[in-house]
């Protein structure tokens, strides 16, 4: 026996569409009751005889399973034509038998679109027909439900993207503040390592630099301070040469023209002078010690210049006489309007202390010739500069000139023991043509804020 040849086709395909199907079910209400005929011819190709034929049955049911599930079924209708465009399977049992016009894959017509797609070797058709309006709905709810997807990506995205430049910027901000307070002489700002491994390292590195920086810093500013501190208190111990050597000369001339009486006087004007300097190894006095000391170096004075010097003392209240202040700051200022008073007769100094916002103001004031204004303004400039120090040959210079411990060695000594915001300041008196000097220190100071 030669090859067998199997052909299967549909019985629907083989009939008329006026002659009656006999596999018709009596009601079109049981889908199970439908079925389609396939028919298998049997040939021998050796001899071209054909042997016969089978048929084979197959429930319309089954091919509705294969697409009944199909979500295109919400927004149109799914259904397998025949060559002739029989319908042998539909989502709607009554439309099973009848014939359906068949379009073009893709077309529209009468506002539906149509899909069609061959199958059971292209004796099939399967059609998926959908309307416009349908299609549209279809393609926005895509739209909405990709771009919402797109959208959530992108949130996310944009969320990890911050998280992750975040924690890079937060460490690297924190750096630059600290930087920028490091810049003020803040070295104080360490910073909590964190962020990638780069930025933990760097940061690392950052804190062991400035806590060198400011280990070295504060040693120099230790031992600079300490240094200052002993030059300076150095200074306060000793006495001016040339003041020495006027006022002995003076008791010397006295003890020949005068009498016992001034000598006398002259002698225990200079040994005030010398205890309330000395003040048993004390920085801080009383207010009423300071002025004492001021009036016997003014008598002292008086003597050598004839009585030509008068000293004014006024304060706001007397109990400020019982305030603690550095001592030795008035003799210096004291000192210049003497010094600077040129050929003036009748020198008056009038010097007023009060309290303002518990900080303690000396007003200093003399009639005298005044300064030049280019003198008073590096005056000024140097008293206000806090990073002017000590200097060994200035001192020396000024001891030998007879400037005695200096303004700029005053305001040094102010800023030293009370703090930066406190010190010096010298104006031309408007009135009088003379100087005025004022001078703000801290009321009361702590035990904590002095450095003896």
């Amino acid at each position: 026996m030669g090859t067998v040849l199997n052909i299967f086709y549909p019985l629907l395909t083989t009939r008329n569409a006026d002659e009656p199907n006999i596999f018709k079910p009596n009601s079109d209400t049981s889908r199970d009751d439908w079925v389609i005929p396939v028919f298998r011819n049997l040939a021998d190709l050796d001899v071209a005889k054909g042997y016969g034929t089978q048929v084979y049955v197959i429930n319309e049911s089954l091919i509705n399973e294969r697409y009944k599930d199909n979500s295109l079924l919400n927004y149109g209708v799914i259904y397998v034509v025949d060559s002739n465009g029989i319908v042998i399977s539909h989502p709607d049992v009554s439309q099973i038998g009848h014939y359906a016009q068949i379009h073009k894959s893709g077309t529209i017509v009468d506002d539906k679109f149509y899909v069609t797609k061959p199958c059971n070797n292209a004796q099939w058709l399967t059609v998926a027909e959908i309307s416009q309006e349908n299609i549209f709905t279809l393609l926005n709810e895509v739209v909405i439900r990709h771009s919402l997807i797109v959208l959530v990506v992108i949130l996310l995205a944009c969320s990890f993207v911050i998280l992750l430049s975040n924690k890079i910027t937060k460490p690297l901000n924190e750096l630059m503040v600290s930087i920028n307070k490091a810049s003020q002489k803040d070295f104080s700002q360490l910073i909590q390592p964190q962020g990638p491994k780069d930025v933990v390292l760097l940061i690392h590195d950052y804190n062991t630099l400035l806590g060198n920086i400011d280990y070295l810093v504060n040693k120099e500013l230790e031992q600079r301070t300490q240094r200052q501190k002993a030059e300076l208190d150095a200074l306060v111990a000793q006495i001016n040469p040339h003041f020495l050597y006027n006022t002995l000369e003076s008791i010397v001339w006295q003890a020949r023209t005068v009498g016992a009486d001034k000598i006398s006087n002259m002698a225990y004007c200079l040994g005030k002078l010398f205890n309330i300097a000395v003040s048993n190894g004390r920085t801080l006095i009383e207010i009423e010690k300071e002025l004492e000391h001021v009036r016997k170096y003014v008598e002292l004075q008086n003597i050598r210049y004839n009585n030509k010097i008068e000293l004014k003392v006024s304060l706001d209240d007397e109990s400020l006489l019982q305030e603690l202040t550095l001592k030795l700051i008035l003799q210096p200022f004291v000192e210049n309007a003497i010094l600077h008073a040129g050929k003036k007769e009748n020198l008056i100094i009038f010097i007023h202390v009060e309290m303002i916002q518990n900080s303690i103001y000396y007003f200093i004031e003399d009639n005298g010739s005044g300064i030049e204004d280019n003198v008073l303004n590096r005056i000024n400039q140097q008293i206000s500069n806090s990073k002017i120090f000590y200097d060994d040959k200035t001192s020396s210079d000024n001891q030998q000139k007879g400037k005695g411990i200096g303004i700029v060695n005053v305001s040094q000594r102010i800023k030293l023991y009370y703090g930066e915001k406190y010190g010096i300041r010298i104006d031309r008196n408007t009135d009088n043509n003379g100087t005025c000097v004022t001078i703000c220190i801290k009321a009361q100071p702590n035990d904590d804020n002095i450095q003896e």
